[in-house]
C-alpha cells in the first residue's frame, strides 16, 4: 500500500524521468536539425538518429501509461521501466 508521502515520491520520480527523456528528445531533434541533408536512406549515422527518435518516442509513450498505476504498483513499475530503458537514467532518479 501506498502512502500519500510514497505517492508524491513515486511521482516525482516518475516526472524527473520524464523529464530527462524529454531532454534527449530535444537533443535528438536538435542533432537531426543540424545534420546536413543526408542522401536518404545511404547515411547511416541520419538513420541511426531517426531510429533512436522512434525509439524515445515509443518510451515516452510507455512512460505516461504508467502514470495511471503509480499510486497502485508505482515503484515496481517504474523500476521495470528504467530497467528496460534505453535512454533514461535510471541512477539518476
Amino acid at each position: 500500500m501506498t502512502t500519500e508521502t510514497g505517492t508524491s515520491d513515486i511521482e516525482a520520480r516518475w516526472r524527473a524521468v520524464r523529464d530527462g527523456l524529454e531532454a534527449r528528445r530535444r537533443e535528438l531533434r536538435e542533432r537531426i536539425n543540424a545534420y546536413p541533408p543526408p542522401i536518404p536512406a545511404c547515411d547511416a549515422q541520419f538513420n541511426h538518429l531517426l531510429a533512436q527518435r522512434q525509439a524515445l518516442a515509443g518510451e515516452l509513450r510507455a512512460l505516461d501509461a504508467l502514470r495511471p498505476v503509480l499510486t497502485t504498483r508505482g515503484e515496481a513499475a517504474l523500476a521495470a521501466f528504467l530497467r528496460a530503458s534505453r535512454f533514461a537514467d535510471g541512477a539518476d532518479t
